[in-house]
């Protein structure tokens, strides 16, 4: 049925008005669906696979990633170096990545089977490592050797090799024991403890009672200790780690040995680096004390297990806990001795090298100034460290090399500062440090002597 709707002429006129709008609209629309319609974009997604081999001995390489670049679709080779993968354009680029070999992109095109040969990575197998006999390739080595480069060793801000080298190395344990400025108690070890007792009449250089393992430094071919080396002017460490240094060094390398290169002037234009840093120091080892009671109950304890009578009586704990409350100079509670000594201390690095020279001569000069206070008061060390490396050709066949390294360092501690510390720890357990008249521990001591 027909239904013809007459419009007044106002509503005609505007329709008529509104009408060619109307068409270039759906004209517009149906050219945009076209043009979506031919784009390649728009093309199903198809799939690609292939085998991956690798170009030396044409073996298969399990676990490539093969990635779309530019998005994270991407799939992983399987045992026998095959894939299969979702690609949804002619114009996609696959890249094809593994640990030892070189990354390598392909576009895709008409192609649904794409078999990938990749080449062995030489960055790492052309890598050269210091032995003790020279020289080698990482990829000829054969004995254990572990290997740190300069960036990783100035990329923590510490005054000393040994904190440097700390975590860097598999097989090698630096203890920090700490220590005062300047003089730190680090404990290195190489695959563990080789000697397990001081001779006798020889006293342990550790913490604990073990032998000397530490292992046999060398700087640029001389025994140098291992502390007196500024970061900045190390270009690598190799650590020797089995037995075969041995033959090398002889027994003085039963602990291992660190084989240390310092940093030397190349050819070319005269550079200037600078190194520095502002860094404070806590104690991060800060006992707390136990409650009174429980002290003077494990003191019991200790002395029943032992096969002795208790050194305190019941009416003697109870005495003394309720003194703490009503009389606490008589009875006092421990002292915390350590907020008391330990506070926050400053350091201060500064580094700067001067490199440069020609296919004759090539020198690099470097300079360290370092101040370092310690936690405790009255613990200061301040060392000035200086070192010239010059190389001469004199011919084609004579080279002339010359190292000058010095040092200079300034300490100040309190005498037998470890004395302080055994105090500390054990004898001043119930000390009062002042008394409200401002006397002392140690004078009202003489004073109840007197």
């Amino acid at each position: 049925m027909l239904m013809k709707i007459r419009l007044p002429r106002r509503a005609a006129s505007g329709v008529r008005l509104l009408l060619p709008v109307v068409v270039w609209v759906m004209l517009f629309d149906a050219l945009a669906v076209m043009a979506y319609g031919a784009s390649p974009s728009s093309s199903p997604a198809f799939v690609v696979s292939g085998r991956i081999t690798s170009s030396v001995d044409n073996q298969p390489i399990p676990g490539v990633n093969i990635i779309i670049k530019g998005t994270n679709t991407g799939t992983v080779s399987d045992a026998d170096g095959r894939y299969t993968i979702d690609v949804p354009s002619r114009e996609s680029v696959l890249v094809f990545t593994a640990i030892g070999y070189e990354t390598q992109e392909v576009v895709v095109g008409e192609r649904s089977v794409i078999d990938i040969a990749l080449a062995e990575s030489i960055t790492s197998l052309g890598e050269i490592i210091v032995t003790g006999y020279g020289t080698q390739e990482k990829v000829s080595m054969t004995s254990a050797v572990g290997v740190v480069q300069s960036e990783e060793l100035v990329r923590r801000p510490v005054t000393t090799l040994q904190q440097a080298m700390q975590g860097t190395v598999a097989g090698l344990t630096i203890l920090d024991n700490g220590g005062s400025p300047a003089t730190p108690n680090h404990q290195i070890l190489i695959r563990g403890v080789n000697t397990l007792y001081s001779p006798p009449g020889q006293a342990p250089t550790g913490t604990s009672d073990i032998g000397n393992n530490q292992p046999l430094v060398i700087v640029d071919g001389i025994e140098q200790p291992f502390q007196n080396i500024n970061p900045e002017d190390i270009e690598s460490v190799s650590v020797l780690k089995d037995a075969s240094s041995t033959a090398i060094y002889g027994s003085r390398a039963n602990n291992g040995v660190i084989l240390i290169t310092t940093k030397r002037g190349k050819e070319g234009k005269v550079t200037v680096s600078y190194s520095g840093f502002y860094a404070i120091q806590r104690a991060i080892s800060v006992p707390e004390h136990m409650d009174i009671e429980s002290y003077l109950r494990l003191q019991n304890d200790a002395r029943i297990n032992v096969g002795s009578a208790p050194l305190y009586t019941e009416e003697y704990i109870q005495n003394y806990v309720a003194g703490t409350r009503t009389n606490p100079l008589k009875y006092p509670l421990p002292f915390d001795w350590h907020n008391t000594l330990f506070d926050e201390a400053p350091q201060i690095n500064h580094s700067i090298s001067i490199s440069g020279g020609s296919e004759n001569f090539k020198a690099r000069a470097s300079v360290r100034v370092q101040d370092q206070d310690g936690i405790i008061a009255n613990t200061n060390a301040k060392t000035n460290d200086f070192r010239l490396n010059t190389d001469f050709k004199v011919s084609s066949r004579i080279n002339i090399a010359t190292d000058l390294n010095y040092r200079h360092q300034n300490t100040l501690e309190p005498h037998n500062i470890n004395e302080i510390f055994r105090q500390l720890m054990q004898n001043s357990i119930w000390a009062v440090p002042r008394y409200p008249n401002g006397r002392t521990e140690s004078s009202a001591t003489t004073s109840r002597e007197a």
